[in-house]
């Protein structure tokens, strides 16, 4: 076996490997929120702000709800089972 078989057998190994490795399907969401969804507003939504300036895009921990911040859009109502999440860290604060 010459060097330019060995290294297609090898190929075809890798190929093979990575195919027994990789799932079939993706695990389903645990809550089907769609992107777009704005964020919640009324009584038991939570007022968080960003530190930071640049855009980030956090999905909620608990409703799988997807929050953008910026520089220029810091202050989101969250949803409260989220809030924790995001406070926790210091890249955000809660408003008064």
């Amino acid at each position: 076996m010459c060097c330019g078989q060995k290294r297609d057998n090898l190929k075809t190994d890798n190929v093979a490997r990575n195919q027994t490795l990789m799932p079939t399907r993706l695990p389903e969401p645990r809550h089907s929120v769609p992107a777009n969804a704005p964020a919640i507003d009324g009584p038991r939504a939570i007022a968080v702000r960003y530190t930071e300036t640049s855009r980030v895009v956090v999905a909620g921990p608990a409703t799988g709800r997807r929050y953008e911040f910026s520089a220029t859009h810091p202050l989101q109502m969250v949803d409260p089972r989220d809030a924790g999440a995001m406070l926790s860290t210091r890249f955000f604060a809660r408003e008064a």
